[in-house]
């Protein structure tokens, strides 16, 4: 008599979930308990968690010759628009040392995009961080300062 067989698996899936705090920091320290996991309504077991960091460090260097998708991370596409007729005139280099910030936390497998309007420069996504920040300087407020006695009427 041949012995009995019968098939048998298990299928893992990969999800991934982004858990920020009220102020928009990663949340570390989770571990596979603090979620839950609802397939078609059933529950299913949860195998284990992983937190990965996304950082300046993160993703593939940057060559200054060329721009291709091999071998690309899947990194985050940011788009930048300046809006320079709703900036006050004094206030550009405020506006430019957030967008500062924002370009200092992005890595290399990250990409910018930037559009200053009216008028102004267009640049499509690009890894070259430092473009995307010349292009920044460019833009200047418009909009009359505060009490400089430009008012508008309804």
């Amino acid at each position: 008599m041949p012995p009995l067989t019968f098939e048998t698996g298990v299928e893992l899936v990969s999800v991934d979930v982004s858990v920020v705090d009220k102020t928009g920091l990663p949340v570390r320290g989770l571990t596979k308990d603090d979620f839950e996991l609802e397939v078609d309504g059933a529950s299913r077991p949860i195998a284990s968690s992983l937190f990965v960091e996304q950082s300046a460090k993160s993703g593939p260097p940057v060559t200054e010759q060329f721009s291709t998708n091999e071998g690309a991370a899947g990194g985050r596409l940011l788009m930048l628009i300046v809006d320079q007729g709703n900036i006050r005139q004094q206030a550009s280099t405020a506006f430019i040392r957030a967008a500062q910030r924002i370009l200092d936390d992005l890595g290399p497998g990250d990409r910018v995009a930037l559009a200053i309007i009216p008028g102004g420069t267009v640049m499509d996504f690009t890894p070259h961080i430092a473009s995307v920040r010349a292009g920044l300087v460019r833009a200047v407020g418009s909009s009359p300062a505060y009490g400089s006695g430009a008012r508008t009427s309804r």
